[in-house]
């Protein structure tokens, strides 16, 4: 009877500390900058993380005028694993699509979010799921993409 009751609190104990560590994964943002864009990336792809706090980023990744120059990839590389749980584009001008993808080359990489940029000067969030060190950002034309914003733990 002792041993049942203190397996039962050790059973407790272990489903608490469970539930606390995963109340502790609270998505906060991700704070970006131009260093995390891994080399070989088209154009000025830094501009796609330097306006972090801007409400209106002015700066904008661009490959050339040229359709021969697209698609264009960037990646970030986060510097460690986290969940994404939102990814934030900010939309400025010029319509064309945009994907993002897990940039992880190990495995298959699903598109995660994909957007037509159609929206003029805003911001626009999409909720994700997915566990990454590596986001890669492909761009199809020369439509105005200014800053990519993350949250996740």
């Amino acid at each position: 009877s002792v041993a049942s009751n203190t397996s039962s609190a050790r059973s407790s104990a272990i489903v608490s500390s469970v539930s606390s560590s995963a109340a502790t994964s609270v998505p906060t943002t991700i704070l970006l900058s131009p260093s995390m864009i891994l080399p070989g990336a088209t154009g000025n792809a830094y501009a796609l993380v330097d306006e972090q706090n801007s409400t209106a980023p002015t700066t904008f990744w661009f490959a050339g005028w040229s359709a021969g120059n697209y698609p264009v990839e960037a990646t970030i590389d986060l510097g460690r694993e986290y969940t994404l749980t939102e990814i934030t584009l900010y939309d400025a001008n010029g319509m064309g699509l945009v994907e993002f993808s897990d940039g992880d080359l190990s495995h298959p990489q699903a598109v995660i979010v994909s957007d037509g940029l159609t929206r003029y000067l805003k911001f626009t969030s999409y909720p994700v799921n997915v566990t990454t060190r590596y986001l890669r950002v492909k761009k199809f034309d020369a439509a105005n993409l200014n800053e990519v914003k993350l949250k996740g733990y």
